[in-house]
């Protein structure tokens, strides 16, 4: 993972650790958000949290197409916003 990969997989960690109670160390690139409880309703949550913080509009589809948190991560940092 690149460096801004890292930190976009370092926020997305962050907000399954706030939803779920996991400790956030944890929370790995492989890990998927049903790993950890983290049901349809609350991965919509964490991509409205991705969705702002980043200035990006994540399709629905991603979340099926992008199981893990790293795969997650690359596909946000190559569509962000500058």
């Amino acid at each position: 993972m690149t460096d801004e990969s890292n930190a976009v997989f370092f926020f997305l960690r962050d907000q399954v650790a706030a939803l779920t109670g996991a400790q956030s160390e944890r929370i790995l690139p492989t890990s998927r958000m049903i790993d950890f409880g983290v049901d349809s309703g609350r991965a919509l949550e964490v991509i409205t949290a991705a969705e702002d913080a980043y200035g990006l509009e994540i399709p629905d589809r991603v979340l099926v197409d992008l199981q893990t948190l790293g795969a997650l991560a690359h596909w946000i940092e190559a569509r962000r916003a500058p």
